[in-house]
């Protein structure tokens, strides 16, 4: 018999492009840059996004949510994707999603949706990304 994770709720937050925001104890910055901009890391998103004036909320996932992974043609349940990185049972309620218009386009742990993959042709790019923060 499997056991379930854990549960963990926090409210979500919104966050617009050029702000932070805390959330779990975390601070998530978001900020937009003109045309196409990307660099390779997982524990960031760069998102294609068609207009400057987003809303991005960031929350815990939930049962069934599903991501279509870049280079993946189908959906992937988050349960298997933060299995597939390996992110411990016990950490994966308090991991965090990144919506655009009602689309999971990130979760963190994880990867991007390739539905917001940056292409020479993205208008804007859209980087969320957790702040360090000092230790006390």
């Amino acid at each position: 018999m499997r056991r379930r994770a854990g549960t963990h709720a926090c409210p979500s937050v919104a966050l617009k492009p050029g702000s932070s925001q805390l959330f779990c104890e975390r601070r998530f910055r978001a900020e937009l840059v003109a045309g196409a901009a990307f660099e390779k890391r997982t524990d960031e998103a760069w998102l294609a996004v068609g207009r400057p004036d987003l809303e991005i909320v960031l929350r815990h996932p939930r049962r069934g949510d599903r991501l279509r992974p870049f280079g993946m043609a189908a959906d992937v349940l988050l349960s298997d994707l933060f299995a597939a990185h390996r992110v411990p049972r016990a950490r994966r309620p308090r991991a965090v999603v990144a919506e655009l218009d009602g689309e999971i386009a990130w979760a963190c742990p994880g990867r991007s949706s390739e539905s917001f993959r940056v292409t020479e042709r993205t208008p804007y790019t859209l980087h969320i990304f957790e702040e360090a923060t000092e230790a006390t």
